[in-house]
């Protein structure tokens, strides 16, 4: 570094010391840009950054300025940079870990991804790095916000507005890919954006092969579309990138689920990030798996999507069904290529449906209409209308009349509590919620069912005591929690030698959601968790001593009260 100092400084170096300290031969100059070549055995070494080295402080504060044009950076990391480059001197340690920063940026990243796709050498360090300032540049860091809401109002929108207005191109880059529910496309800021600046970043769009950037940049188009008749063409470009191939989308939702998935359950299984608030642990990881679709396209996503249903699946599982206490609106199952694909025809429905039908472009008309053929054939359209990722946030519980259109559903349950009429109303929990008289009418079913002799895997048991768990978190109601519990409880001894007690560790760990006292709640858990390992088969110890494992990395309040469970679990997987 020595040398980069003299040659920045306006010194001419002939000969550089290698790593074993012999003296070489060698030109070194530095380009416009601050990056150092040196020339020495008939070779060329590269060096970014190093304009950074300057013993002029206004010229690596230049420098500085224009490398965070092409990187998005936290606003706490550029704070940072400027401390670094404002000093005296800036010392080696300073200098590298001005250059670590800077590689934590998503266009860092995604340059590093695609070196390795063509290499042939990606693996899960790449697509999950290790960096913690990485998944602060991915959104936004964190600070102190509750909910979504202030997160994006507080902590986000200005480091985005700021993004925007120095480099409108890179901000759309790393903004973009956010975009996973309407709610986090930015739209004020894109209505102070000129017409063509927009139109030119759209352009780009038009062929991302990540759908969330897609249809948010649609959805700007329908908010421009009003004022500027040039965004119907644009928006017909950005609906052919998304609905023109629908085996495409699918197969790129695929593979965005199959990366979604791998990164939500490191970041709820990391010692730092866990302790985030699972709303910034989710639209982080849908941002990442965003970039990634960006980097590598979608090839092989089904088998990619098995592989880590297989070897995360359950973690994934176990982990988001904890955080419905907070973020209870959007089920794990929903993590598919599917249910993906079917939200982003609703998004793109529901953004055309703002407009008068008289003045809705044909264009646009038609290929929406395509696309939700396509997932109506296909018997998705309920998920297109299911809330995002980003949208999961808890809600005032609905009243029977603000049911919509699921009222008459909902209706009739109440007057006639069966397990048919419960699962009949199930769309409508998903989308609309779970109404007071509704809830009551639940606890008449689960009363029922302890009444009976059912399997939990006898025909819509199971799926009965799912939703009835998830309406028990909906309302944070403890007692038809604690009912669903005690009845797949008394399940386990009724498991088969080949049946696994997953099931109903599933339904376990989501009725502890409904609990808003969480040390009640991990307490509650434990001991129920103790019961399952103490009443299952030997034969079903080692998956459940997995599961123990996996709830231990994601809660620490839970894993200080495992001891008994674990013990059992594994003296059971020792008889087995």
């Amino acid at each position: 570094m020595a040398a980069f100092r003299d040659v920045l400084a306006g010194k001419t170096v002939t000969s550089i010391v290698d790593e074993n300290g012999k003296r070489l031969k060698a030109e070194i100059s530095i380009t416009e840009n601050g990056t150092a070549r040196i020339a020495a055995n008939k070779n060329t070494f590269v060096f970014t950054h190093a304009g950074l080295l300057s013993p002029d402080r206004d010229t690596r504060r230049s420098y500085l300025d224009r490398y965070l044009k092409e990187r998005s950076l936290a606003s706490g990391s550029v704070d940072e940079l400027r401390g670094i480059v404002s000093k005296q001197v800036v010392t080696d340690d300073d200098f590298v870990t001005a250059v670590s920063t800077m590689s934590g940026s998503p266009e860092s990243i995604i340059q590093k991804i695609r070196s390795k796709v063509a290499a042939r050498d990606l693996s899960n360090a790449d697509l999950l790095p290790e960096d913690m300032g990485y998944w602060d540049n991915l959104v936004a860091r964190w600070r102190n916000s509750e909910t979504l809401e202030e997160f994006l109002h507080l902590e986000a929108e200005e480091q985005r507005a700021r993004a925007f207005h120095e480099s409108p191109t890179g901000a759309f880059f790393v903004s973009s890919l956010s975009w996973c529910a309407p709610g986090l496309v930015p739209v004020d800021i894109f209505r102070e954006l000129p017409a063509d600046t927009i139109l030119n970043l759209f352009e780009r769009a038009s062929s991302l092969p990540d759908h969330f950037a897609v249809i948010g940049a649609f959805e700007v188009c329908c908010e421009r579309f009003a004022t500027d008749a040039r965004f119907e063409a644009a928006g017909t470009k950005l609906l052919d990138q998304l609905f023109g191939d629908m085996e495409q989308l699918l197969e790129r939702c695929t593979f965005f689920a199959a990366i979604f998935i791998l990164t939500l359950v490191r970041l709820a299984q990391h010692q730092q990030l866990k302790r985030r608030p699972p709303f910034w642990r989710r639209i982080t990881a849908a941002a990442n798996a965003s970039l990634v679709t960006r980097a590598c396209g979608a090839d092989n996503a089904e088998k990619l999507f098995e592989w880590v249903v297989n070897h995360s699946g359950k973690a994934f599982l176990l982990s988001t069904l904890l955080e419905e206490v907070s973020e209870a609106r959007w089920k794990p199952e929903w993590a598919s290529g599917n249910h993906l694909t079917a939200d982003a025809v609703g998004r793109a429905d529901a953004a055309l449906q703002k407009f008068p039908e008289a003045t809705r472009p044909a264009a646009w008309v038609e290929r929406i209409e395509i696309a939700r053929e396509w997932i109506t054939q296909k018997k998705l359209s309920v998920f297109a209308v299911i809330p995002a990722i980003g949208e999961s946030a808890r809600r005032k519980q609905p009243t029977l009349e603000e049911g919509a259109g699921f009222r008459d559903s909902f209706q009739k349950f109440c007057n006639a509590p069966t397990l048919d009429a419960l699962i009949d109303c199930t769309p409508g929990v998903y989308i609309v919620g779970a109404p007071k008289e509704f809830v009551i009418a639940c606890h008449t079913v689960i009363a029922d069912l302890q009444k009976t002799s059912a399997r939990l895997f006898d025909n819509n048991t199971k799926f009965a005591l799912q939703l009835l768990s998830y309406v028990a978190v909906l309302a944070h109601d403890e007692a038809l929690a604690d009912s669903v519990a005690q009845f797949s409880l008394e399940k386990i001894r009724e498991l088969k030698e080949d049946e696994t007690t997953f099931e109903i560790i599933l339904r376990l760990v989501e009725c502890a959601s409904a609990y808003v006292d969480r040390t009640k709640a991990a307490d509650t858990l434990a001991r129920r968790l103790e019961s399952v390992s103490f009443l299952a088969k030997p034969s079903a110890s080692p998956d459940l001593h997995d599961s123990l494992r996996h709830l231990q990395l994601v809660w620490d309040a839970l894993s200080q009260r495992l001891g008994r469970a674990l013990a059992a679990s594994r003296l059971a997987r020792r008889a087995a």
